[in-house]
């Protein structure tokens, strides 16, 4: 904008001012041309006002919103710009200015329910919560509708934790008759925040969200956008069936918002109704041909039907969509990893090294690829990347499948303290976590260390699936290692009568069981039934030593008793 325009429009805020004004201004100072000292402010902030229009209309978006803060502190009466100003004062942190500004429009306008709730979320940033309290409590005793009072009253209960107070809240609001359907809504999507957070009672925030939830399925919703955002509520809380329901009523609207079709494609796809999802990624491809997700649903069906390749396919498309969207690309690592490409999936790598700052998953499928190739010692340096950016940034991705794995790779390079630490850690997030279990037993068993231990996972394994044939070798291993051959050889054999697919292993401990006990032939047949089943030069070595060692006895005329 040029400064010739700059100062038209100056002049053309200042002249209105002086039109709507001008009367007033004519009798309260008969000198000519001198203004009042409230007038003074009035103009200096309808200048302040035309400055950030300037600079709104250059594409100033900062400079504009610090020239009508500046405007508002003058006039705080101009309404209009006082709500759009103060949350931009809040995002500063400037909680001060904000509640001066509030508390003078206050004055002018006492009753007005938006600069009051303004100032209940002011002084909430402020850390003044029992002026909040106070004010929020009084406006919802005026208007047990007002939903910025009840998020504000809510959020200080919640903060303080104080449970009594919400669950007196919490009844007032359920029992109200009427109902609103959209102040339900905008409730509804306030609690389903506090229970991702965790905040308070878990349950009773649940079971308030599921009654709060059962009203809107029974109300009548108007508009698309708060029937999406209802349906989008219902399929984040299991109710998947319903949430299709309404986004299958709202999907030919003219005023869809973007991405239902998208998730009603992947509600289709996760409850198995596949010919609906692709009929909808087609429709989603065609209509929307810059919208990735089209692609990416196509890409899931593949992936689903193990056509991986094919997923790849769709998935390269969705980059080339949109390049900047980083999910897509961690679409098609998955492909090519699961079509065990591990080539094309190390290029992938390497484009999002190129384009996205590192992150949790970059370095986690870097450590499968690494112990996919059996680089133990590299595996755990990628997976312990991951794990330093998830304790960082994102805590949820650090499953007690995830230490799992961490401890597998442990055990690996031989490092069993911390392969320990990683799957007591597993066990810890999932207490009936079998599989973890019987690992650290077994590595414990098979190194001779901390044996009764050992016996106890073990057992703990069992008892949780007693039919798992690798359980069940462990506990014979642990047997055994114990110099509990009966115990030993009975639960070996019934792992060899349970396994689905005969095992190389469990053959070789029957063999080597036999031999602790002189049951030499018997021995010998494990052993040769071991080397039957797998041609791994390391267990053909181990076990056919031990076929030379029993020929020796033999030939020296050992017996078999």
């Amino acid at each position: 904008m040029t400064g010739m325009l700059r100062h038209a429009l100056y002049a053309l805020v200042l002249l209105s001012w002086l039109i709507v004004c001008g009367d007033e201004f004519n009798e309260s100072d008969p000198v000519e041309g001198k203004l009042s000292g409230q007038e003074e402010r009035q103009a200096e902030a309808a200048a302040w006002f035309a400055t950030g229009l300037a600079f709104q209309m250059d594409g100033k978006a900062n400079e504009a919103m610090d020239a009508f803060a500046k405007s508002a502190d003058l006039d705080p009466t101009n309404l209009v710009l006082v709500e759009q100003v103060i949350p931009y004062l809040l995002s500063l942190k400037q909680n001060d200015k904000a509640i001066d500004i509030l508390q003078r429009a206050l004055e002018v306008y006492p009753e007005r329910e938006s600069i009051q709730s303004l100032l209940g979320m002011s002084y909430i940033a402020g850390r003044k919560l029992d002026e909040a309290l106070e004010l929020n409590l009084s406006l919802l005793k005026k208007n047990p509708d007002s939903i910025s009072a009840l998020r504000s009253v809510l959020a200080i209960y919640f903060q303080n934790g104080q449970e009594d107070e919400i669950a007196a809240l919490m009844e007032d609001v359920l029992e109200k008759e009427p109902r609103n359907p959209i102040a339900d809504l905008q409730l509804a999507e306030m609690l389903f925040g506090y229970s991702r957070t965790g905040q308070g009672n878990r349950s009773a925030v649940s079971d308030w969200l599921a009654q709060v939830l059962d009203y809107l399925e029974a109300s009548e919703l108007s508009s698309t956008q708060n029937r999406a955002r209802l349906a989008q509520l219902l399929e984040e809380n299991g109710r998947v069936e319903k949430a299709i329901s309404i986004y299958e009523q709202i999907i030919d609207a003219s005023d869809l918002p973007p991405q239902v079709r998208t998730r009603l494609a992947l509600l289709y796809l996760q409850s198995g109704i596949s010919q609906k999802a692709k009929e909808l990624a087609d429709e989603i491809m065609e209509k929307e041909p810059f919208n990735p997700f089209g692609y990416r649903v196509a890409g899931y069906i593949e992936q689903d039907k193990q056509n991986f390749d094919k997923a790849a396919e769709y998935f390269e498309e969705s980059i080339k969509k949109a390049p900047k969207f980083e999910p897509s690309y961690f679409d098609l690592l998955t492909a090519y990893f699961n079509a065990q490409k591990d080539e094309q999936a190390r290029k992938v790598i390497g484009m999002i090294n190129d384009k996205f700052k590192p992150s949790f998953q970059l370095h986690y499928y870097e450590g499968l690829l690494d112990y996919r190739k059996e680089d133990f010692p590299n595996a755990l340096k990628s997976y312990e990347k991951a794990l330093v950016i998830a304790k960082k940034s994102d805590p949820s991705r650090l499953t007690h499948f995830f230490y799992f794995q961490l401890g597998i790779a442990y055990e690996r390079v031989k490092n069993f303290d911390k392969c320990e630490v990683y799957f007591r850690k597993a066990i810890e997030l999932r207490p009936d976590f079998a599989e973890a279990m019987n690992y650290l037993g077994y590595t414990w068993a098979e190194n001779n260390i901390k044996l009764e231990e050992a016996l106890k996972l073990i057992e703990q394994a069992v008892a949780l699936d007693p039919s798992n044939a690798a359980y069940l070798d462990s506990l014979g291993w642990v047997y055994f290692k114990l110099d509990k051959l009966n115990k030993a050889l009975r639960y070996q054999l019934k792992a060899i009568e349970f396994v689905e697919k005969p095992d190389p292993i469990m053959f070789e401990h029957l063999g080597d069981m036999y031999m602790h006990i002189n049951k030499v032939e018997k021995a010998r047949k494990a052993y040769e039934k071991s080397l039957e089943i797998d041609e791994n030069d390391e267990v053909k070595n181990s076990v056919t030593e031990k076929i030379n060692k029993i020929d020796e006895i033999l030939d020296e005329g050992g017996n078999d008793y």
